[in-house]
């Protein structure tokens, strides 16, 4: 099985921590990297190419939305936002190769969007 590459991207340190804990179960993942803020954010997706990134949306420098549009087309990786504002989930719901988390999410849901990610990062390989 092939290992993904994962960059979590989160100002607040509780949460890249919890996002870390979460992914450190899977054995199919390889975190390479955790940023606070967006500028770092489009640097490290655009040298290191990771195949899912973790993203709150309202980071410092540029928010995870700018972060998806200054990346492109660069590279593609499988976005999965991590927001606490409800407002900003349909915004790119209509993007095949992003997905959200409403904070504060379960172990439950983390692992049922991780799934439907992997299987859509599987896919295209």
């Amino acid at each position: 099985m092939k290992v993904l590459k994962a960059l979590i991207v989160d100002d607040e340190p509780l949460a890249r921590e919890r996002i870390r804990d979460l992914l450190q179960r899977d054995k199919a993942i390889q975190i390479i990297g955790e940023y606070a803020s967006g500028k770092e954010a489009s640097r490290a997706i655009v040298s290191d190419m990771p195949d899912i990134v973790f993203m709150d949306i309202q980071i410092p420098d540029l928010d995870g939305f700018q972060v998806l549009d200054q990346i492109r087309p660069h590279c593609t990786p499988f976005i999965i936002f991590v927001t606490a504002y409800k407002r900003y989930i349909e915004q790119k719901l209509h993007e095949p190769s992003c997905a959200y988390l409403l904070k504060p999410f379960d172990n439950q849901r983390f692992e049922f969007v991780l799934t439907r990610a992997k299987e859509k990062i599987f896919q295209n390989i």
